[in-house]
């Protein structure tokens, strides 16, 4: 299994990383190009640092959603905007979350998008 992961850097993102890896998916997570990868790469590196892969762009732009998609089995979205005026939060979580649900389908994700509860 692939999954495609965003908000990999942050708390609950690092989470679904460690878990995921532990259970011997491959992780292509999405970073902020301003993101720092260093926790994330020490989470990898307890269980899987060769199943691994970060990608750097922006949720807002659909054709790095589609890159960033493309050979995933389901997806994790997990990033936020928190910070700013309505109008980028807005962006920041709202226009990014509906871009990414369209790439994923485009993409053929069979498992889709949201939040899934992991046993």
């Amino acid at each position: 299994m692939t999954a495609l992961v965003t908000g990999g850097t942050g708390f609950l993102g690092r989470r679904v990383v460690a878990e995921l890896l532990r259970r011997g998916a491959t992780v292509r997570c999405v970073l902020r190009p301003s993101s720092s990868e260093e926790e994330l790469r020490a989470v990898a590196a307890a269980h899987r640092p060769d199943r691994l892969e970060v990608v750097r762009g922006n949720l807002t732009r659909p054709d790095f959603c589609d890159r960033a998609a493309a050979g995933c089995d389901t997806v994790y979205h997990v990033a936020a905007e928190l910070n700013g005026a309505t109008a980028v939060l807005f962006l920041g979580n709202v226009v990014s979350t509906r871009i990414l649900a369209d790439a994923a389908a485009r993409a053929g994700v069979s498992n889709g998008v949201g939040f899934t509860y992991m046993r």
